[in-house]
């Protein structure tokens, strides 16, 4: 069974190709031109479809995502790729088609927000289960850790520096990812 591989094209474009191109033409009611090669002619062309490209195609076929249980599951094979450390080609290639399709479900989802400076140290006390007098060797006293996140003081620079240390973190992510403009 031979399968075929329709590519559209113009009328003109057509004609510019009738004279030597091997294709079978077919008419369209949209005014659009199918043409309809044999798959070995593409499979011959350009594109490289080794087979190590194909195994990892049918491991894992790549698809639209449409529910968190797929992106787990197409996280969890981007996991296994990047695991193996040194990558050939066909495994880069074929993680690049996953982080894709990774890319396209996040987009329909919700932004997250940029939570920077006060409201971040807030988040991230009360996700390691902090109280306030365990940020005292960060602040020197409770009531200026009480000040900053009541907003009536700012967080210093040597603040951040020590709460990044303290949280694990890189001390840009108490910077805003987009800097808020002033205006006077």
């Amino acid at each position: 069974m031979q399968y075929y591989l329709i590519v559209l094209r113009s009328v003109q474009r057509r004609r510019k190709k009738e004279e030597g191109g091997n294709y079978v033409r077919c008419r369209m009611p949209n005014a659009q031109e199918h043409l309809i090669y044999p798959r070995n002619a593409i499979l011959n062309s350009k594109m490289n479809n080794s087979s190590a490209y194909i195994e990892l195609l049918k491991t894992f076929p790549p698809r639209p995502i449409n529910a968190e249980e797929e992106l787990m599951a197409t996280q969890t094979a981007i996991d296994s790729l990047l695991d193996k450390g040194e990558l050939t080609p066909d495994e880069r290639d074929y993680l690049h088609v996953l982080g894709m399709v990774v890319y396209e479900y996040e987009q329909t989802l919700e932004p997250i927000p940029d939570i920077y400076g006060i409201e971040l140290l807030k988040v991230l006390i009360e996700e390691f289960e902090l109280r306030q007098k365990d940020l005292v060797p960060i602040f020197k006293t409770e009531s200026i850790v009480s000040d900053i996140l009541h907003e009536k003081r700012q967080i210093t620079t040597e603040h951040i520096q020590k709460l990044a240390e303290f949280f694990s973190v890189s001390p840009a992510v108490f910077f805003p990812l987009h800097p808020v403009k002033i205006t006077a």
